[in-house]
């Protein structure tokens, strides 16, 4: 199940991403909840939502610890997105 959707990223098919992680999302699978969050955060096959990517990452770390440090990256990454860093005064 997920070989075909790792191709299927990889193919630019992403209108197909979501119907192929439905069966596994049905079974609330880690594996499949951290690539549908994984979508989320980069607005591949649904519209970039960063509040639910985090959601479903933290909820995918929780059950498999494979998956904690991309949450963590994701946190690093909405941090400086949400608080832009002062700029220095030239």
């Amino acid at each position: 199940m997920y070989p075909l959707f790792d191709v299927l990223w990889k193919l630019g098919r992403h209108d197909e991403l979501l119907p192929t992680l439905e069966p596994m999302l049905a079974f609330d699978r880690p594996e499949a909840v951290f690539r549908l969050g994984r979508m989320y955060a980069e607005g591949v096959g649904v519209e970039q939502d960063l509040e639910k990517a985090k959601e479903l990452m933290l909820q995918a770390s929780k059950r498999k610890a494979v998956y904690r440090p991309r949450y963590e990256a994701l946190l690093e990454r909405t941090e400086e997105v949400v608080t832009p860093r002062p700029q220095e005064d030239i």
